[in-house]
């Protein structure tokens, strides 16, 4: 399937942001958008169906609002965490985040990711309840290499019909060079030492630090060129950091520091490199341990779907063996959780690190909280196993395995 970009694209595209800023602005709320009206043509009225004087009653079809381009979801809503318009080329991930108010069960939402008139992927996902309130509803892209630097266009399709499409764009030769080394990546201390190899990195810290340093082993070429840190606390920008004066030989630090203790949090480090992003990292500061936690996780799942309503899995075991590529949740029941408490979903491929997720601030007191995780597509005729811990205050609480086949 092929789509053709056409300049009246621009304007359509033009005066929906520009209807999405007058609703955004008039509205109330803060963080969970409210229902929008739908950009699409009206729905076809029902036939046989109306109300008691014979008037024709709207097909309860689907309602989409708002679509969002971004690299970084929340975990338990899918919510976009930023919108953008241009996606580094090293990207690992891009979501295209729907906003959804009515949608009819087993309905199906691709997203048809075009370079020019050649499409280059699909992501499709089936939603099999209806949705009745407004949530958000991620389809995720995992390129399996570098994007080509160039203008892309991603439609959205319900049931093989499609509704809107955006335009973005992919930047940043520099930002793949800042990753041409495979061992080249975003690390985090509490100090450096003169010998590099003497350095702990982390990514969970104790309460009460005040000094956290970032770096790049291997730094090559980046020493010297226009380089610069933005350090966000749970999504919020705290600081916007050039590189130290160190003189350790391929070594390139930024550090940030407070005369008292950091705040508690979620941090996520973006390096940019002449001014596109080229490396990224996530550490955690854990508050006060508490001092009698209760919280406690009773049932760790892997699962394709869940409830949209009570977030409760839709199946009470978990899947064993599951065709890559395929989008499962990680569905965790937590009892007595608090704010200090801190729960961690830890993934595993073949017995290797390959996603950490924390979560904490949240007061919950018997409730299934759910992690998305796109698995990728492998390579043909093989099996690979992948392993989920959950990790509840640094102690492991529960863990699942499914043996994913190409």
């Amino acid at each position: 399937m092929t789509h053709r970009f056409h300049p009246k694209a621009w304007l359509r595209a033009g005066v929906i942001l520009l209807l999405t800023i007058l609703t955004v602005s008039c509205s109330d709320s803060a963080r969970v958008p409210g229902p929008i009206p739908s950009q699409t043509a009206p729905l076809p009225l029902s036939q046989g169906q109306g109300s008691a004087d014979g008037t024709p009653t709207p097909d309860p079809g689907p309602r989409i609002g708002r679509l969002v381009l971004t690299t970084a979801i929340a975990a338990d809503t899918e919510a976009p965490k930023s919108e953008l318009t241009t996606i580094p080329a090293n990207a690992a991930v891009i979501y295209l985040v729907v906003e959804v108010s009515a949608l009819p069960g087993k309905s199906t939402l691709s997203a048809v990711w075009d370079f020019g008139d050649t499409e280059v992927s699909r992501t499709t996902r089936t939603i099999p309840q209806p949705v009745t309130s407004t949530r958000w509803i991620a389809l995720t892209w995992q390129p399996q290499q570098p994007l080509k630097v160039g203008d892309y266009t991603v439609h959205l399709l319900v049931d093989d019909r499609e509704i809107d499409s955006i335009v973005f764009t992919v930047t940043g030769r520099m930002a793949q060079e800042a990753t041409a080394v495979p061992e080249r990546q975003l690390l985090f201390a509490t100090n450096i030492a003169p010998d590099i190899q003497r350095i702990q990195p982390a990514t969970l810290f104790p309460a009460g630090v005040t000094t956290i340093v970032a770096f790049v082993p291997n730094a090559g070429t980046l020493i010297g060129a226009d380089v610069r840190t933005r350090w966000y606390r749970n999504d919020q920008l705290v600081a916007e950091l050039g590189p130290d004066p160190v003189n350790i030989p391929n070594l390139l630090t930024f550090t940030l520091t407070s005369q008292q203790p950091l705040l508690a949090g979620s941090y996520r480090v973006e390096l940019l490199l002449d001014g596109t992003l080229a490396l990224s990292g996530q550490f955690q500061i854990l508050g006060p341990t508490p001092t009698a936690s209760k919280a406690a996780v009773e049932q760790v799942l892997i699962v394709t779907t869940i409830d949209p309503t009570t977030h409760a899995p839709s199946s009470t075991t978990s899947v064993p063996t599951i065709q890559a590529p395929a989008s499962v949740y990680v569905a965790v029941l937590v009892r007595d959780l608090t704010p200090s408490d801190l729960l961690e979903v830890v993934w595993y491929r073949n017995d290797v690190e390959i996603l950490r997720v924390p979560i904490s601030g949240l007061q919950v007191s018997h409730q299934w909280i759910n992690v998305p995780y796109q698995i990728p597509a492998q390579s043909p005729g093989t099996t690979a196993q992948y392993r989920v811990v959950v990790r509840l205050n640094s102690q492991p609480a529960g863990q699942q395995i499914v043996q994913v086949r190409s």
